[in-house]
């Protein structure tokens, strides 16, 4: 399951809560490089197991246990077997699946991400430059054909993310809830008549430009998390077994990012999301209602008072609406976003708990582990990518 390893090596440094002694592994390649220091122990240890892919039960972070317990403990697979003792393997045979995918069809597509986006949002861009640029980043030969133009530009990077996308969710996201909105958005940007698709953009680009956002926000931040999406292993674990309900009944955990990057990360993809939200709002009730303006049976608003609102409030809204509540699952909680934009939160590091301050209520704090989190960051990269995959399809189809 430690594939990463042969791109550059793990450094883990531990200090034994009682004695002091410092632990120090380098996981490489070419194996493991261990600098310790180590007293002898008659009946007791603390043991340390670690997958970069896997998420970590209670029982190995850091446990304390007996000699004949170092086998069983030291295993990341002997104990989410037995938290999972009715899959059979399976949810960590998905994982496996799922991690080998992101290796061999998203990491070659990192450094094209982050290197063709500055070329892009140039200004009086050249799309022969950029068929140049596609060239060298993949290194290629002979001459790359069908970028002719600003929309073949736009067209090459967001298939680029499609590509990410259809190797980055979960094997379970297209069953759910979340998974329907989806589905059913993309249909209706291939299939609607070009006039009515046409007309939409129109009306959508009244509240915040599609093109803009997608070049200048989401493609930033999609580059930026593919860079790292190794960080996020344990954390796709939730979605191999379909949990998605937050907080999950089955706690895990995960060493392979901390509590800041975690939270700055959410932060970031939450304010990209909520960019686009009257857009995709718009777009979705004209699927659904036939009509832009028409939210839910008891909601009476149009989408210029929703965009009128402040950005809590447009969320508490669209909650209300069983459609949009399922699809966000999480990825858009402003109380999270708030707290990590005023820095009022805080970690218990013993437990990998986070407590935000409720700006809205003083003195309440807002428990989540960072293991859902984290798994709430991984859902809202895959809505970026969704939405962004959405509205490049009806792009495609008006751009001349």
């Amino acid at each position: 399951m430690d594939e990463t390893v042969r791109l550059y090596p793990w450094n883990l440094d531990f200090q034994c809560p009682e004695c002091g002694d410092r632990i120090h592994l380098t996981f490489g390649a070419q194996g493991v490089n261990r600098k310790y220091t180590q007293e002898e122990l008659d009946e007791e240890a603390y043991l340390i197991g670690y997958s970069s892919c896997l998420p970590i039960t209670k029982e190995m972070y850091l446990n304390k246990t007996d000699r004949g317990g170092r086998i069983a403990f030291f295993s990341p697979f002997f104990n989410l077997s037995r938290l999972y003792p009715e899959s059979d393997f399976r949810c960590i045979q998905g994982q496996r699946a799922v991690v080998e995918h992101i290796l061999s069809n998203v990491f070659k597509y990192r450094k094209s991400l982050t290197e063709l986006l500055p070329l892009l949002n140039k200004t009086n861009m050249k799309p022969e430059a950029y068929a140049r640029k596609v060239m060298q980043v993949f290194n290629l030969k002979g001459q790359q054909r069908g970028i002719q133009s600003y929309k073949d530009c736009v067209g090459q990077y967001s298939g680029m993310v499609d590509v990410c996308y259809r190797n980055l969710v979960p094997p379970t996201f297209k069953s759910e809830p979340y998974g329907h909105l989806f589905i059913g958005l993309l249909a209706y940007a291939k299939g609607a008549p070009i006039e009515e698709i046409s007309l939409l953009k129109q009306e959508l680009d009244k509240f915040g430009n599609i093109k803009d956002w997608m070049t200048k926000r989401a493609f930033k931040h999609i580059a930026q998390m593919v860079g790292k999406v190794e960080k996020y292993f344990p954390a796709m674990f939730y979605g191999v077994t379909g949990e998605y309900e937050i907080p999950h009944q089955k706690q895990l955990y995960l060493m392979t990012i901390s509590h800041e990057e975690v939270n700055n990360d959410y932060r970031n993809g939450f304010e990209v999301l909520e960019k686009i939200l009257p857009a995709f709002v718009g777009m979705s009730n004209k699927l659904f209602r036939c009509d832009s303006n028409k939210f839910g049976e008891e909601l009476s608003y149009t989408l210029s008072d929703f965009v009128d609102r402040t950005v809590g409030a447009r969320i508490g809204l669209i909650f209300k609406d069983g459609v949009y509540s399922q699809y966000f699952n999480g990825s858009l909680d402003n109380k999270i976003r708030n707290s990590e934009t005023h820095d009022d939160w805080e970690f218990d590091s013993e437990t990998q708990t986070c407590r935000y301050e409720d700006q809205d209520n003083r003195g309440v704090k807002i428990e989540l582990p960072l293991m859902d989190v984290a798994f709430m960051t991984y859902i809202q990269l895959l809505h970026i990518m969704e939405i962004t995959i959405i509205f490049n399809t009806m792009l495609q189809r008006i751009w001349k």
